[in-house]
């Protein structure tokens, strides 16, 4: 993705067939890779997410957020990160084989 955070501004459902290995990631040193605006049902199935360089790590939450067969993978050369942050009222539910990779 590069140096660019995906922001979720609205609902939907990103599905990936897990054997295809698909990986979302960024670059970006203050911001996570993925974040759910308030307000939006997202439901992401069958992707791997690799945590930024932020602090917000893979994915910063203020919606309500469904995994399903999700891989979050931590970023080895940040310390002191997190692969999953609430906020607000943000709500999230794990569902599947949901792993969190170091």
């Amino acid at each position: 993705m590069g140096t660019s955070t995906l922001v979720i501004n609205k609902s939907i459902v990103f599905k990936a067939i897990p054997a295809d290995n698909i990986t979302i990631s960024t670059n970006a040193s203050s911001s996570p890779t993925v974040e759910v605006t308030p307000g939006q049902t997202v439901t992401l199935i069958g992707l791997n997410i690799k945590a930024s360089g932020a602090a917000d790590g893979a994915i910063r939450n203020a919606g309500n957020l469904n995994l399903v067969d999700i891989d979050l993978i931590k970023n080895p050369s940040v310390t002191h990160t997190s692969l999953l942050r609430n906020q607000g009222a943000g709500t999230v539910s794990l569902t599947g084989a949901c792993t969190l990779k170091p």
